[in-house]
């Protein structure tokens, strides 16, 4: 069963277009930058900020990294994710200037 896990990281130096470029490999794994409430109303989330559904931490974990990897490999050597946290949600409250339907 697949189990909802949110990260959180810093950028150390960001080249145009690489978060771009992390965001939409991290999107590939299973990560978005969107969160949906109980009626589907999608909530955009802090800039470095994802959501994901997987069914396990290590599954989560290497999503993310392989998100970062694949950014590098895009971005050169200047994209480095210097700060990073990656937990399992339980029960989660959420607000954002930014919605849009389901």
């Amino acid at each position: 069963m697949s189990k909802r896990f949110l990260a959180t990281y810093d950028i150390r130096r960001l080249p145009p277009a690489s978060h771009t470029a992390f965001l939409a490999s991290a999107e590939r794994r299973g990560w978005f930058h969107w969160i949906a409430d109980s009626a589907g109303i999608k909530y955009r989330l802090p800039n470095t900020t994802l959501d994901g559904w997987f069914d396990s931490y290590p599954q989560a974990w290497a999503a993310f990294r392989d998100s970062a990897l694949e950014a590098q490999r895009l971005a050169g050597p200047g994209f480095v994710i210097e700060k990073w946290i990656i937990a399992e949600q339980s029960d989660t409250h959420f607000d954002s200037d930014v919605k849009r339907a389901a």
